[in-house]
């Protein structure tokens, strides 16, 4: 699968749900917040230098990349909270689970800082060759030389 790499600093979490939970479970945490109290009044200092988080995953199957600010993580602490709340439709419709989980964060109390930002996973697939499999030598819209390739190729 493809690879994606997050670096992060702050009160916000990146988290991996997997689409196929029942099989796989949730999925999981990917990087970690830096939620000590005036975590973010020291970012005026001018001489602050936050340690950045760093994590690398590969998407090897189907679900969604959540980041998340703490008032939505404090009230879905982990892959497990924000799974049971997401319907089926939602690993397919990013709007629809980035919505979902901040109205439960919402509903639960919270107020403040409440943001995800959700996409899509897909596995990386192999791409489509650029000539037709079925008919070799038939290639659309190429030269003769890639032709040649392409009828060579299947």
């Amino acid at each position: 699968g493809g690879e994606i790499e997050l670096i992060g600093v702050g009160t916000a979490r990146a988290v991996l749900l997997t689409s196929d939970a029942k099989h796989n479970g949730p999925g999981k945490q990917l990087t970690n917040e830096d939620a000590r109290a005036g975590i973010m009044t020291r970012w005026l200092a001018t001489d602050y230098q936050p340690e950045p988080s760093h994590a690398t995953f590969h998407a090897d199957r189907p679900g969604l990349l959540v980041l998340a600010t703490d008032g939505l993580w404090r009230h879905l602490p982990t892959p497990e909270a924000m799974a049971k709340i997401l319907t089926e439709e939602a690993y397919h419709d990013a709007q629809l689970a980035a919505n979902q989980l901040t109205e439960h964060a919402r509903d639960a109390g919270g107020e403040d800082d409440l943001t995800a930002v959700v996409t899509l996973i897909a596995p990386v697939t192999r791409p489509t060759p650029w000539f037709d499999n079925q008919s070799p030598g038939s290639v659309r819209g190429t030269s003769a030389a890639q032709q040649e390739i392409g009828a060579n190729l299947a």
